[in-house]
């Protein structure tokens, strides 16, 4: 074997573009991302989309939505993202993409805390301020707070991306493609697009119910106790 050979025969290039990509969506969408935290942990049911982003933008300006939680954010993207793709390109779609994929998510969990605790902020406080407010309460105990409900949370979430868009090439490919081998790249990515706001759809209570774990310092609370809470508090 070359000195530097890949033992896993894994297409390099194809992997640094499937990570670049992530990576730079990430980035655009991260406004997205903290409107969706200052939500899912607001307990009026109250707030809004559009309260949200008046309310951020309002006093921080445009500058609100990328200095809370951004840095452990572009850490924890570019750390899972650099073995992601080898995931998919080793396992391929299969439950060992999955399950790989899902561990990495995890490993990962201490920054998604430290990020949702900026975001979650009344007030503005640096990376190191949030990792210390962590450490008082016990940095292993906070910081994997419902690790196991989190793990299942993304097994479920990359299980149902890896149905719902077989699913979607395999209708694609049946009602218009029958004669191709391979489904085109528009109707694919319309296909995909739709699979993944039916994912969001389905794993949406799991997702807040995470953001609120983790938006939570000190306490006991236990995920199940949070999701069922928020199921009595919404019917």
């Amino acid at each position: 074997m070359a000195e530097n050979e890949c033992p896993l025969d894994i297409d390099k290039q194809k992997t640094s573009i499937y990570a670049g990509v992530k990576g730079a969506t990430a980035i655009v969408g991260y406004p997205l991302d903290v409107i969706r935290t200052r939500i899912y942990t607001d307990t009026t049911k109250q707030l809004y989309f559009a309260q949200a982003f008046r309310g951020i933008h309002g006093v921080e300006g445009v500058a609100g939505f990328y200095k809370r939680g951004f840095g452990p954010s572009v850490l924890r993207m570019g750390g899972k993202e650099a073995y992601r793709g080898y995931g998919f390109e080793y396992f391929g779609h299969s439950w060992g993409s999955v399950i790989f994929n899902s561990a990495l998510d995890t490993i990962a969990m201490p920054l998604d805390k430290v990020k949702t605790l900026q975001q979650n902020a009344g007030i503005q406080q640096s990376f190191l301020q949030s990792v210390r407010q962590i450490h008082k309460n016990g940095f292993l105990t906070e910081a994997y707070k419902g690790a196991s409900f989190y793990f299942g949370r993304q097994l479920g979430a990359y299980s149902c991306t890896i149905g719902f868009q077989s699913l979607s090439n395999s209708l694609i490919k049946e009602c218009f493609y029958k004669d191709s081998e391979v489904v085109p790249f528009w109707p694919g990515f319309i296909g995909a697009l739709g699979a993944g706001f039916a994912v969001a759809s389905v794993t949406n209570p799991l997702y807040k119910t995470s953001t609120r774990l983790q938006a939570e310092l000190g306490g006991d609370s236990k995920p199940t106790k949070i999701l069922l809470d928020m199921v009595r508090t919404y019917a």
